[in-house]
């Protein structure tokens, strides 16, 4: 019965936030304005701040040039990347 319980919450897409996939990183360099402000803390106008600001070395020059606080770049740092 308990195997059964557990099949059930996989199913119904209730399992941990640990088991579900995370999305692909955004590249920071590439990215849309759309694939931009789909990540938390990013709106319309840091995603502008963003793409004018290319080409970026690393995601810690949008704390250092005042784009995204540090605050939130720490929460949402595995979403972006920088290749």
């Amino acid at each position: 019965m308990r195997l059964a319980a557990v099949w059930t919450c996989l199913f119904l897409g209730l399992a941990s936030p640990a088991v579900q996939a995370q999305p692909a990183p955004v590249d920071i360099n590439r990215a849309s304005m759309g694939e931009l402000t789909a990540v938390p803390y990013i709106g319309r106008k840091r995603a502008e701040a963003i793409m004018k600001g290319r080409p970026w070395q690393n995601v810690d020059e949008l704390a250092v040039k005042y784009v995204v606080p540090r605050k939130y770049l720490d929460k949402i740092r595995d979403r972006l990347a920088a290749p």
